[in-house]
């Protein structure tokens, strides 16, 4: 993060504690409810409500030429939801860095962390938040910066 910090998050245990504490979330699926529903006055209806017309294909016409459904499909556009930290499931955390941590990589064989803040100090961590190695990209001994590919 900004201050330096590694995060290690159970993006499964989130996702589930997310979805518990969110609100239900109801769709018509019947044409002629929804039909009925949209007739209903926008006042009493949530969100913005935008119509997106269906694309018919030549294999969905009649033999008259009609499409056999010209149905449009009504489509709620609801502001985001609320941020709610308390759904995240932290595993661990650590200070890594003294300045911004501006590049997370992550690497196998065996499981690590690389990190890169923005004063150009490159850390190799374990998964647990042992450091296993830690070398600059700021310059050489003379105090000079050189390229890096």
């Amino acid at each position: 993060d900004s201050g330096g910090w590694i995060w290690c998050v159970d993006i499964g245990a989130s996702v589930v504690g997310a979805v518990e504490k969110s609100p239900p979330i109801s769709v018509i699926l019947d044409p002629a409810a929804a039909r009925q529903q949209s007739k209903a006055p926008a006042a009493s209806r949530p969100g913005r409500r935008i119509t997106i017309r269906t694309n018919t294909s030549t294999a969905m016409l009649s033999s008259k030429g009609q499409a056999q459904s010209d149905e449009h499909i009504q489509v709620l556009a609801k502001p985001a939801p609320k941020a709610r930290p308390e759904t995240f499931k932290i595993v661990n955390a650590w200070p890594a860095h003294q300045s911004a941590i501006v590049s997370l990589s992550s690497a196998t064989s065996p499981a690590a962390l690389v990190s890169i803040d923005a004063d150009k100090e490159v850390k190799v961590w374990s998964t647990a938040g042992d450091l296993w190695g830690h070398f600059s990209l700021k310059g050489g001994l003379d105090g000079n910066e050189h390229p890096v590919a």
